[in-house]
């Protein structure tokens, strides 16, 4: 009726209680996809190949409930079995005696219960997230891998008093870090802020007046800045730079460069400003008296 029908994953139920002969003979045979026979009645009589070949070939059929109190065999059962999967439940009558396993009785390495036996063993299932049930084996080793009270806890920030030795981590989140009377080596540490890893090399200094050590550095303003922000001595030395002539071989009691007036529109001589309209030079001397460097007008 449903040979080879490998889309089929539920069967018909089949309440007939008295069988001719092959009547359900190759029924269900070469359906793939059928994972639950059909429940099958107690029998008032069973005659010659009734079920031979019923479920041969349905791979992933698991689960018969077969309520036979006749004994399966051959010319009645025959390879009714064959194929099925490697594991599954067999369910027999209370009332059955007979113990017949391989194609054509119970299927070889499924599990065997009576009809009142499994009704107490499916209500203890293996536990699932929606519902109650037994422990497996691999779950209770997990439980008793767990330590005395712990918890599920979401980590926001850590307050604790380390020693030598002591790895603080945190995945997500922000972990501040306070060192007192020692200080943090660098290595493996980070503390970590909004996502970016920040290597811990030494103490940190305050944010507020910090003493910093060492060379540190800062960017350099663009030319002409006039804000609080850090003045580098690159941008000291790019200032004075763009304001200054240099002289060369200005020596001790030798006549100076000439360099253009323009350049000195008020200059104070012995404290008192002088100032030139004209293009004419000024001569910068050394004062081998005084020690100084002082101009001289033409």
């Amino acid at each position: 009726m449903f040979y080879g029908c490998t889309s089929l994953t539920k069967a018909p139920e089949l309440p007939a209680t008295t069988l001719a002969t092959a009547c359900y003979c190759s029924m269900f045979n070469g359906c793939t996809s059928l994972i639950e026979a059909p429940e099958l009645p107690s029998v008032n009589s069973m005659y010659e190949d009734s079920y031979s070949d019923m479920f041969n070939g349905c791979s992933s059929l698991n689960y018969i409930k077969a309520m036979l109190t006749i004994t399966p065999g051959a010319h009645l059962t025959t390879n009714w079995v064959s194929g099925v999967a490697a594991t599954g439940v067999f369910i027999k009558n209370d009332s059955a005696t007979w113990n017949v396993s391989g194609v054509n009785g119970v299927p070889t390495g499924w599990n065997v219960y009576t009809e009142s036996e499994y009704e107490v063993v499916r209500h203890y299932e293996l536990a699932t997230t929606s519902a109650n049930g037994l422990m497996s084996s691999s779950d209770k080793t997990k439980l008793d891998g767990i330590a005395a009270g712990a918890q599920v806890n979401v980590v926001t920030s850590v307050d604790t008093t380390a020693t030598a030795g002591v790895n603080l981590s945190l995945t997500s989140g922000k972990l501040d870090v306070t060192v007192t009377g020692g200080s943090i080596a660098s290595g493996n540490g980070s503390v970590v802020t909004g996502g970016t890893v920040y290597a811990v090399t030494s103490t940190l200094a305050p944010k507020a007046s910090p003493a910093l050590t060492g060379t540190p550095t800062a960017p350099t303003a663009a030319a002409g800045t006039n804000t609080t922000q850090i003045a580098t001595t690159a941008f000291v030395k790019n200032t004075v730079d763009s304001k200054t002539h240099y002289i060369a071989n200005l020596q001790s009691g030798t006549a100076a460069n000439y360099i253009t007036e323009p350049e000195f529109k008020s200059v104070k001589v012995n404290g008192s400003a002088t100032n030139s309209a004209s293009s004419s030079n000024c001569v910068l001397q050394y004062d081998t008296t005084n020690k100084c460097l002082k101009f001289i007008f033409n």
